[in-house]
Parts: structure tokens; C-alpha cells; sequence
């Protein structure tokens, strides 16, 4: 990897944490915080934390099955009269 090109992912990586960290910020938000705010008004982190546990190629995977569900749904619907 070029220099100018390491230069940039770590310039974009800063700040970023780990899968492990995020997930313990998401089970044990800091009171007062953006992700406790969340929470309280009644976002399911549950589904965060799932997520964040699949590999990329599992989240794709899954979103894909997703989008065969809906469109079998799509199909299935009956016009409005």
C-alpha cells in the first residue's frame, strides 16, 4: 500500500473502535449520552448489537434474504379496490 493511500485509511480509521467496544457501549450506555438517549426513547439496540455480531458477508447475506421476503410479499398483494 502506498504511503499517501496508508496515510488516508488511518486518517479515516481514527476515531473508529472495535466490534467488541461498540457492542459494550450499546449494552451498558453512558448516562445522558446519544446512545442512552436512544434507548429511552425506545430504539431496540438489540438489533444493533445482532447485527454488529455477523460478519460482513453474514450481513449481506441476511439482507438479501430480507429482500427476497419482501419482494415474495410484493408479489403475494392484492390490489386496492
Amino acid at each position: 500500500m502506498p504511503l499517501e493511500d496508508r496515510a488516508a485509511f488511518l486518517r479515516y480509521t481514527q476515531g473508529m473502535v472495535s466490534t467488541e467496544v461498540a457492542i459494550e457501549r450499546l449494552r451498558n450506555p453512558k448516562p445522558g449520552g446519544k446512545i442512552w438517549e436512544a434507548r429511552e426513547y425506545g430504539v431496540d439496540l438489540t438489533l444493533l448489537i445482532s447485527q454488529l455480531q455477523r460478519t460482513p458477508a453474514e450481513r449481506l447475506q441476511y439482507l438479501d434474504s430480507v429482500m427476497e421476503d419482501f419482494a415474495e410479499l410484493r408479489g403475494s398483494a392484492r390490489p386496492m379496490k
